[in-house]
């Protein structure tokens, strides 16, 4: 087993938290569930689901903040120490190892797969350019690319960016020359930052024309999936990883306060959500922009101890539905134009949920006979044969050899 190295500054970390955090691991499945339900809104409607109910559902699109914000965290926590001192060609060959291991085998499946459904069910085809752009996961960064083939898949492709920023933030910025506070402010600006640069966006298009109907139309390709817009919730996660690395793994020790902190966060989520119906014209923002803080301090509270929430998240099915959350993230576009396209299966089974179903059943199947044998085959037995990194995160999934975040090989769970 390969020593986990050790934390450049502050307590060593201690079993317990490592064990808390593989909690976060089946809050995955959640983020991932709330981001497929959003793709079947169209049921709910048609089922003549109450108005408070849809507005819940839209709210999935929130999942990919968690996992953005978890991303960031993991990362850190997993790989924080090597660039403390600097990014040397040769943590950054294995960091970009280990990150392509993770990602690309079940993307390129699940984009072969959603090309082959467009195809057979004569989908209109005319962006057929942009096919190696969403294979080379350069999407995020062209409108009209960005949704064209694997749907989910824009968030990938951001997270890529994401890779790349990583080491440099991880050493000029949250490195072991921040204090708690100054990582807590860095991360309070990082958010003032994404929430700024949403309205100014949105004011752009605003003066450019678009019209009022078109303005949601136009920030759902423009400002939501791009990555210079969204970075900011992966900074501020990045910040959150080293104070947790930083204050030993205990951030809020006392299980009481954590239990009415989760209690609050879910009320306050729960506050956003229903907000909407009142604001309607705010929803992008609330659809992510709001909930970057709630993530935050929601991770950080789960990551810190037990709690309430504990026996649910520990519970093994949940477990194993979160090691396949990317699995789930990344599948659910090709089965949902199935969906669209039938409208029974056998004449008994409404195809939504069916395909809803099938999706859950399906991400775990590929988590074991695609994930994991990939990840091994590219990523080898050790990796330049230095001690393995802690562990670390997409959307939705964990990078390692294990299916816990914590120990040799580490796992990596990063947006779906």
């Amino acid at each position: 087993m390969s020593a986990v190295p050790a934390v450049p500054s502050g307590p060593a970390l201690s079993a317990a938290p490592c064990a808390y955090l593989r909690e976060l691991t089946s809050v995955r499945f959640f983020a991932a569930l709330g981001v497929l339900l959003l793709h079947y809104d169209f049921a709910f409607v048609s089922a003549g689901a109450p108005p408070w109910l849809i507005n819940l559902v839209w709210q999935g699109r929130a999942g990919v903040s968690f996992f953005f914000v978890l991303s960031g965290f993991i990362l850190t926590y997993t790989y924080g120490p090597r660039f403390d001192s600097g990014v040397s060609a040769r943590d950054l060959g294995d960091f970009a190892r280990a990150r392509f291991a993770r990602i690309y085998p079940m993307h390129l499946m699940a984009l072969v797969l959603a090309t082959l459904v467009l195809v057979t069910t004569g989908a209109n085809l005319a962006r057929w350019w942009t096919w190696p752009l969403e294979a080379l996961l350069l999407q995020a960064w062209v409108p009209s690319a960005v949704y064209a083939w694997n749907t989910p898949a824009w968030s990938i492709s951001a997270e890529l960016f994401f890779y790349v920023c990583f080491p440099f933030f991880a050493w000029l910025v949250a490195g072991r020359r921040r204090s708690p506070n100054s990582l807590i402010m860095i991360a309070c600006v990082c958010f003032v930052v994404e929430a700024a640069a949403f309205v100014f966006g949105f004011k752009i298009l605003k003066h450019l024309g678009a019209p009022p109907r078109g303005e949601p139309a136009a920030w759902m390709f423009v400002i939501y999936p791009s990555p210079i817009f969204r970075v900011w919730e992966f900074f501020a996660g990045c910040c959150l990883g080293s104070l947790f690395v930083r204050r030993g793994g205990r951030l809020v020790a006392r299980r009481a306060l954590r239990d009415s902190m989760i209690v609050g966060l879910l009320a306050l989520a729960a506050a956003v959500a229903f907000a909407q119906m009142r604001v309607h014209g705010a929803d992008a923002l609330n659809s992510y922009v709001s909930y970057t803080p709630i993530f935050a301090a929601m991770i950080l509270v789960l990551a810190s101890g037990p709690t309430f929430l504990s026996p649910l998240l520990r519970w093994a099915p949940i477990v194993l539905l979160g090691e396949a959350s990317y699995s789930l993230y990344l599948l659910q576009s090709p089965l949902l134009v199935l969906a669209h396209v039938r409208p029974s299966v056998h004449g008994v089974i409404p195809a939504p949920w069916f395909y809803a179903a099938a999706s859950i059943g399906l991400s775990v199947v590929c988590f074991r006979t695609v994930e994991i044998p990939c990840r091994k085959w590219l990523r080898g037995s050790n990796i330049s044969g230095r001690s393995a990194p802690r562990a670390a995160v997409v959307p939705g999934h964990w990078d390692g050899r294990s299916s816990t975040i914590c120990g040799d090989g580490g796992s990596r769970s990063e947006l779906g």
